[in-house]
């Protein structure tokens, strides 16, 4: 479950080998998922789909997944649902709106980007405030402990000494 959170959480970045897998399975999520939908809506309509899974992808794993995750929608879309399908004819019709869609998702993948920058340098902030106060509550015991030790030693000695002189000096009853 946990596995699930990160790959979904947009501050984490994919490695390469996630974004590759996550590339396959979402593309392949929404393909397989445009089958039944040909059958209400035409098949050239329904290239939109992959708008979510790509701008996803980019999020996640920036401008270069995004191309990747682009090719093989087109790829995928063009062979399976343009007719005639299991060819590759509308491939380059379809790369057009696909590109157009990276070119939208690079605004996206630039503001990923800096909000991963901004959440990093927050994290490095509150770091470094924990090591202040963990710095500052450590000198904080330590001049607790050499006042324990160091001053009220030498006072309590100071005040013997002192109640030891007034012993000597006062008249004793006899």
């Amino acid at each position: 479950m946990s596995r699930l959170r990160t790959w979904l959480n947009p501050g984490e970045p994919f490695s390469v080998a996630e974004g590759l897998v996550s590339t396959i399975i979402l593309i392949g999520a929404v393909t397989l998922l445009i089958f039944p939908l040909k059958r209400i809506i035409a098949p050239p309509a329904l290239d939109g789909i992959y708008i979510p899974a790509l701008l996803f992808l980019m999020a996640k794993g920036g401008l270069r997944l995004g191309a990747v995750a682009s090719v093989l929608g087109a790829l995928a879309f063009s062979y399976f649902h343009v007719a005639p399908v299991h060819t590759l004819n509308g491939f380059f019709s379809e790369c057009v709106a696909f590109f157009a869609v990276l070119a939208g998702g690079f605004y996206i993948a630039q503001l990923s980007g800096r909000a991963r920058m901004a959440e990093e340098r927050r994290r490095q902030e509150a770091l470094a405030r924990r090591r202040m106060l963990t710095v500052a509550d450590e000198e904080r015991q330590r001049v607790v402990r050499d006042l324990h030790d160091g001053a009220q030693q030498r006072l309590v000695a100071a005040v013997a000494i002192l109640r030891a002189a007034l012993g000597k000096f006062r008249p004793r009853r006899s």
